[in-house]
């Protein structure tokens, strides 16, 4: 369906444009709303986004704080070598984190 096609194509746009700094780098606001935002293109497309995880990644790395850029980097290294990822894993992170949940 063209229409559903269009949609995600949208919805797709808005999780690879995102940045923390439209979240005044709040990290919890922007982790929801990029898995609501990649929920709904599940929904719509099983099939139309294949890799979040990498996207989100960059969306965290727009940061300007070099301690949370290392943080993230350091998350990104894990993933890349096979540890499991999920987004509450992620907001874990940084409730545990002197960084607490904010970039700056």
């Amino acid at each position: 369906n063209p229409s559903t096609r269009a949609g995600v194509r949208n919805l797709i746009n808005k999780l690879t444009n995102m940045d923390l700094d439209d979240y005044k780098e709040d990290v919890v606001a922007m982790i929801n709303n990029f898995q609501s935002t990649y929920n709904k293109i599940k929904a719509k497309d099983d099939k139309g986004y294949s890799n979040p995880e990498s996207s989100l990644f960059d969306v965290l790395l727009t940061t300007t704080n070099k301690d949370f850029k290392d943080s993230i980097n350091s998350i990104v290294r894990e993933w890349e070598k096979g540890t499991d990822f999920t987004y509450e894993k992620i907001k874990e992170h940084f409730l545990e984190s002197d960084l607490n949940l904010v970039a700056r």
